[in-house]
C-alpha cells in the first residue's frame, strides 16, 4: 500500500513538472515575465545581487580593502548612498535628451514652409548668442578655455534648447502645439516610453557604488577611468536599446 501511494504521488509529480515546464515553453510563468518586460533592470539587478554577494565572500576572507554589503557597516553605507549615487547618474540628461526627442516627434510631424522659416529663425537666433558668448568669451573660463567653462558645464543644455526650441516655434507655427496640454503632453511621452530605461540607470547606478565601494573593482584590476566607461556603457545601453528595438519594429511593420 505504501508502495503504491509512493508511485502515485510520483506520477501526480511529474506531471506537475512537465506541467510547469510547459509553462515555462509558452512564458507562462511570471517569474520569466521580467526579463523579458524588463530586460536591463532584471540583469542589472542579477548583477547587483552578485557584487552583494561577492562582496559578503571577499569580507568573509579578507580579500582586499572593500567592505561587505552584507554587514551592518555596509547597511549602513547603502542606505546612506541610495539617493547621491542616484543623482551621480546622469538622470538629468537623460532626461533633457527625453524631453528634447518628445518635442521633436510632436511638432515636426510634416512639412510646412512657413513654419520651417519660423524654426530656422529661431535656431539661428540661438547660435548667434551662443557663437557671441563663445567667441566674446563669456561661456569660457577665466583662461579662456573650454575646461572648466561654463560653456563645458551646461553644454548639454544648450544642445537640448538648439533642437528643441526651433522644433517648439516649428510646430507652433505649424498647428501641432495650440495649448499647453500639447506640451506636456510631449515632455512626458517619451519619459513613459522609457520608464523602464529609467529605472535601469537607477539599479547601474547602485549597481557602480557597490562596485567601488566593495574593493571589487580594485582586486579585479579595473581604475576609475574604466570604472567610469564602464558606467557610461550601463547608463545608456537601455535606452539606445530601446530606440534600436522600436525601429526595426517600424521597419519590420513597414
Amino acid at each position: 500500500m505504501f508502495k503504491y501511494t509512493q508511485g502515485v504521488a510520483l506520477g501526480y509529480n511529474l506531471l506537475a513538472l512537465q506541467a510547469v515546464c510547459r509553462m515555462i515553453a509558452d512564458n507562462h510563468i511570471l517569474i520569466f515575465n521580467p526579463l523579458k518586460r524588463f530586460p536591463f533592470v532584471t540583469i542589472y539587478c542579477l548583477l547587483l545581487l552578485g557584487l552583494v554577494i561577492a562582496s559578503w565572500l571577499v569580507g568573509l576572507y579578507g580579500v582586499g580593502s572593500g567592505g561587505s554589503l552584507l554587514s551592518g557597516e555596509g547597511l549602513r553605507w547603502w542606505l546612506r548612498s541610495i539617493l547621491p549615487s542616484f543623482a551621480a547618474a546622469p538622470v538629468g540628461e537623460a532626461l533633457l535628451l527625453l524631453f528634447a526627442l518628445g518635442i521633436v516627434r510632436r511638432c515636426c510631424r510634416r512639412w510646412n514652409g512657413k513654419a520651417f522659416v519660423w524654426g530656422t529663425t529661431v535656431f539661428v537666433v540661438l547660435l548667434g548668442i551662443l557663437l557671441w558668448g563663445v567667441f566674446s568669451g563669456t561661456l569660457l573660463s577665466a583662461m579662456g578655455r573650454w575646461a572648466h567653462s561654463p560653456l563645458a558645464a551646461a553644454w548639454l543644455p544648450m544642445v537640448v534648447m538648439l533642437i528643441a526650441l526651433p522644433c517648439l516655434c516649428y510646430g507652433l507655427a505649424d498647428g501641432a502645439i495650440t495649448s499647453r496640454f500639447h506640451i506636456e503632453s510631449a515632455l512626458r511621452s517619451e519619459v513613459a516610453r522609457c520608464a523602464s530605461a529609467l529605472l535601469a540607470l537607477f539599479v547601474a547606478s547602485q549597481l557602480m557604488a557597490v562596485a567601488k565601494y566593495s574593493g571589487l573593482a580594485a582586486i579585479c584590476g579595473i581604475s576609475d577611468k574604466g570604472l567610469h566607461a564602464i558606467a557610461l556603457v550601463l547608463y545608456w545601453t537601455p535606452f539606445i536599446a530601446k530606440y534600436i528595438g522600436k525601429g526595426k519594429k517600424s521597419v519590420q511593420n513597414s
